[in-house]
């Protein structure tokens, strides 16, 4: 009897482990786990259990022996490449996995499982029907021509979805267009391209897109009239509004500067800053002044915790809701916040401040639905907050811009700043690094100590050479000013930059981005800005920066 193969698509990391563990179980019962077993004449059966005996993961060395796999994106890449190894010849009669593999790695299977059609979407808050795209893309599994000459696609769904995915499946479903609800920001990326720079080009670009496409053929699921379709067959006057409404939305945010004699538009730098770190329209009025100022979402004198807070409250966390089950998990963790976090849980983004200092410190989180949640806080937070650094340093808010930068950096490292800044090299246990906290030991304090006395610091002799080279590797410049009157009120400066560490290519990489910029502190005006690069083949060479 020719056993085929089997794929099941489950919508969590942890189902995938129950998943194939009831499967394993079920088979036990029945007597039947020589079914699912690897059939032991296979030429690669010895090779497979020495690679799997080494495997790190206990999930992986537990269920090869009854044919069974897991695969998600959080596991190892190593242990990701060798269940797709074991699935695709054919040592894995089963193979449990989210959606994540239907996407991104191409292995066919005779049967195809879909376990549930309800799945979380944190950018909604909510857990929503699985898309006409992902079904079809995990369907497109089974029965891989070129592999077999017949497939099975099985879908487990409540009776009152069925006819919902038997249309979609018989394609009698349309897909409508969802561009409206973000055209402002699409509006916006490209004013800043050049592509658009009137309401007419905007008419012309809105032509090509797949939203005017689905308004000519389903008018009604758009709020356009028919009657109105008869005197305007093209929309050009119903696209003309709609870039209207959004031109006008923008002016008001100074993202970009509309005319609404002519219908121009230009592009600002605050617009410019927006579209380069995909910043929603609702992200950047956090800037913005309002008539009455205690409405002022961010102020230049902002805190460290009122900055973190308009952060959770940016429009891309929007929809981040907090749910009962979860009251007494966030609880635990909003005790541990190093930063108060206004309003509690209650207050407006409490549950994404509490999850962004979670991440910081390095928490693990146990609800299904917070680590969901979480995961898709932290790949937008760090571009969100390098994004409000830069709209800061253009409004001339230094000690904002400062503050923002230094929140971007905590994230990108998930440390604190008042961590010891020797974590970021890597290299020293965690209770050296502990006691160099403690002691609030600095780079330079170190540079001029000696290995013993460093080692002293730490309470560990022996690791006083690796506690100095670490702070030899920790990025510094030096820089010396030359200024020259030119005028009486004209002066030109020129600035010598030379590289003042250790280069670490594990830590540093390739190049190390600077930023440089002049003030007046007492005013907070900018003088210059600029961001440079500095390579490693270059890193010791001086750099010269003039400007007047």
């Amino acid at each position: 009897k020719i056993v085929k193969q089997a794929m099941i698509f489950v919508h969590a990391r942890n189902d995938t482990l129950r998943t194939a563990r009831a499967l394993r179980d079920i088979a036990r019962n029945r007597a039947e786990s020589s079914v699912l077993a690897p059939p032991e004449d296979h030429p690669r059966l010895a090779q497979a259990q020495r690679d799997v005996g080494k495997s790190r993961s206990a999930d992986l060395r537990e269920l090869f022996g009854a044919g069974l796999g897991v695969h998600h994106a959080g596991m190892l890449r190593a242990e990701r490449g060798l269940s797709e190894r074991l699935f695709a010849e054919g040592l894995v009669r089963v193979l449990v996995c989210t959606a994540t593999l239907a996407w991104g790695v191409n292995l066919p299977a005779h049967t195809v499982v879909i376990k549930g059609t309800q799945i979380y979407d944190p950018s909604k808050g909510k857990h929503v029907e699985l898309s006409p795209l992902d079904v079809m893309q995990i369907f497109g599994r089974a029965g891989r021509p070129q592999f077999d000459d017949s497939g099975e696609g099985v879908i487990l769904t409540t009776h009152d979805k069925l006819a919902h995915y038997l249309k979609m499946l018989t394609s009698q479903l349309p897909v409508e267009s969802a561009l409206s609800g973000h055209l402002p920001d699409h509006l916006n990326a490209e004013v800043c391209l050049g592509t658009v720079s009137s309401l007419a080009e905007g008419a012309i670009w809105l032509s090509y897109s797949y939203l005017y496409i689905r308004a000519m053929r389903n008018p009604m699921a758009y709020g356009i009239d028919p009657s109105f379709k008869e005197r305007d067959p093209d929309l050009f006057s119903w696209r003309l509004t709609l870039l209207r409404q959004c031109a006008r939305k923008l002016d008001e945010c100074k993202m970009v500067r509309f005319n609404p004699a002519t219908g121009a538009l230009d592009a600002t730098e605050l617009g410019r800053i927006a579209s380069h770190f995909y910043l929603r329209l609702g992200t950047v009025q956090l800037f913005n002044e309002s008539d009455d100022k205690s409405e002022r979402k961010l102020t230049p004198l902002a805190t460290d915790a009122e900055l973190l807070a308009a952060l959770a409250r940016s429009s891309e966390f929007e929809n981040i809701k907090s749910r009962d089950e979860e009251q007494e998990e966030l609880g635990e963790l909003l005790q541990a916040c190093p930063l108060k976090v206004s309003g509690g849980l209650d207050g407006a983004g409490g549950k994404v401040n509490v999850l962004l200092q979670t991440y910081i410190s390095g928490l693990q989180l146990k609800a299904s639905s917070l680590v969901s949640d979480g995961n898709f806080i932290s790949q937008s937070a760090g571009r969100i907050a390098r994004g409000f650094f830069e709209i800061a340093l253009s409004k001339g808010w230094i000690g904002l811009a400062l503050k923002a930068l230094t929140l971007a950096k905590m994230l990108e490292w998930r440390l604190w700043a008042t961590d010891s800044p020797l974590r970021q090299v890597g290299g020293l246990p965690e209770e050296a690094l502990a006691r160099l906290k403690a002691r609030k030991a600095t780079r330079e304090s170190l540079l001029d100590m000696s290995d013993n006395e460093a080692g002293s610091l730490v309470s560990h002799l022996r690791l006083g050479t690796s506690v100095r080279q670490a702070a030899r590797r920790l990025p510094a410049m030096l820089v010396e000013l030359d200024a020259k009157p030119i005028t009486r009120t004209v002066l030109k400066v020129t600035l010598t930059l030379t590289a003042d560490f250790e280069w670490f290519e594990k830590a540093h990489g390739a190049v190390q981005p600077w930023y440089v910029w002049v003030e007046d502190f007492d005013d907070e005006h900018v003088y210059h800005k600029e961001r440079i690069i500095l390579h490693k083949s270059k890193a010791y060479e001086p750099m010269e920066l003039s400007f007047t």
